[in-house]
Protein backbone atom coordinates (compact mmCIF):
# COMPACT_ATOMS: atom_id res chain seq x y z
CA UNK A 1 0.00 0.00 0.00
CA UNK A 2 1.61 3.42 -0.78
CA UNK A 3 1.95 5.71 1.82
CA UNK A 4 -0.47 9.00 2.24
CA UNK A 5 0.85 11.95 3.01
CA UNK A 6 1.31 13.18 6.24
CA UNK A 7 -2.02 15.41 6.77
CA UNK A 8 -4.16 12.89 5.18
CA UNK A 9 -6.28 10.34 7.06
CA UNK A 10 -8.08 7.32 6.12
CA UNK A 11 -11.47 7.55 7.32
CA UNK A 12 -13.36 4.00 8.12
CA UNK A 13 -16.89 3.23 9.32
CA UNK A 14 -18.28 6.50 8.60
CA UNK A 15 -22.23 6.71 9.16
CA UNK A 16 -24.74 9.69 8.39
CA UNK A 17 -28.70 10.27 9.11
CA UNK A 18 -30.97 11.73 7.08
CA UNK A 19 -34.60 12.91 7.13
CA UNK A 20 -35.41 9.24 5.40
CA UNK A 21 -34.21 8.00 8.57
CA UNK A 22 -36.34 9.67 11.31
CA UNK A 23 -39.58 8.89 8.71
CA UNK A 24 -38.73 4.96 9.24
CA UNK A 25 -39.48 5.57 13.20
CA UNK A 26 -41.80 8.02 12.67
CA UNK A 27 -43.56 8.03 9.34
CA UNK A 28 -46.65 10.53 10.44
CA UNK A 29 -43.47 13.77 10.73
CA UNK A 30 -43.42 16.06 8.11
CA UNK A 31 -39.72 16.65 6.60
CA UNK A 32 -39.52 19.84 8.39
CA UNK A 33 -40.63 18.16 11.78
CA UNK A 34 -37.55 15.42 11.18
CA UNK A 35 -34.83 18.16 10.13
CA UNK A 36 -36.04 20.22 13.18
CA UNK A 37 -35.77 16.79 15.10
CA UNK A 38 -32.45 15.87 13.21
CA UNK A 39 -30.57 19.51 14.34
CA UNK A 40 -31.56 19.65 17.76
CA UNK A 41 -29.90 16.27 18.66
CA UNK A 42 -27.26 16.46 15.64
CA UNK A 43 -24.72 16.90 18.51
CA UNK A 44 -26.01 14.03 21.04
CA UNK A 45 -26.35 11.76 18.09
CA UNK A 46 -22.55 12.55 16.89
CA UNK A 47 -21.76 11.88 21.01
CA UNK A 48 -23.44 8.38 21.14
CA UNK A 49 -22.26 7.20 18.10
CA UNK A 50 -18.38 7.65 19.02
CA UNK A 51 -18.98 6.27 22.05
CA UNK A 52 -20.59 3.38 20.33
CA UNK A 53 -17.79 3.31 18.34
CA UNK A 54 -15.14 2.90 20.81
CA UNK A 55 -16.86 0.18 22.74
CA UNK A 56 -17.24 -1.70 19.71
CA UNK A 57 -13.89 -1.09 18.91
CA UNK A 58 -12.26 -1.84 22.43
CA UNK A 59 -14.25 -4.92 22.17
CA UNK A 60 -13.07 -6.38 18.74
CA UNK A 61 -9.08 -5.76 20.12
CA UNK A 62 -9.82 -7.45 22.72
CA UNK A 63 -11.39 -10.29 20.23
CA UNK A 64 -8.21 -10.06 18.09
CA UNK A 65 -6.01 -10.55 20.89
CA UNK A 66 -7.93 -13.74 21.51
CA UNK A 67 -7.21 -15.14 18.17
Amino acid sequence: MESLPADTKEWFAQTRWSIDDIKELKPEWNDEKCRDFLEKYANKIVNSMVEAGWFAIENFLENEAKE
